[in-house]
């Protein structure tokens, strides 16, 4: 299978939870409960495991808060990383650069469910652009 190959097993995780939910059910649309698990099989031993989290990131969003939550929450971090890809540089903030390699990162690892640091940077970058909205860019962080 290319895609397993190309995705190092990662597209099988979100087959797997596809393939062991129900579109009807009131959890897709709100959120499954925190000891939910799908069964993957590892292709090496050829033994079912049960999984708990995906390995890219904006499916956690969808699993755990489900899906009316998950893509208004992805919506507002692309919303941030626009910001942050926009002013980052140009500001020369190295929070905002933080949180832009942050979120591409989350596409390759179980950043999102593992890393505080993914949280942190967000935060920053969602308070400043708060900030830029409600005084603008003539604030400017003084740097001695």
């Amino acid at each position: 299978n290319r895609l397993f190959l190309a995705t190092s097993g990662r597209s099988n995780e979100v087959f797997a939870f596809f393939d062991a939910i129900s579109f009807y059910e009131t959890d897709f649309w709100f959120g499954y409960p925190t000891d939910f698990s799908f069964s993957l099989e590892d292709t090496g031993t050829g033994e079912i495991i049960q999984h708990h989290y995906f390995h890219i990131g904006p499916f956690n969003y969808l699993k755990h808060f489900g899906v009316i939550i998950g893509i208004f929450l992805l919506l507002i971090q692309i919303r941030v990383l626009i910001f942050a890809m926009k002013c980052g540089v140009a500001r020369k903030d190295i929070g905002l650069l933080l949180y832009v390699g942050y979120f591409f990162a989350m596409f390759f690892g179980a950043i999102v469910v593992i890393d505080i640091l993914f949280w942190v940077s967000f935060s920053y970058s969602y308070f400043q652009l708060s900030r830029f909205r409600t005084v603008g860019n003539s604030l400017q962080i003084q740097r001695y």
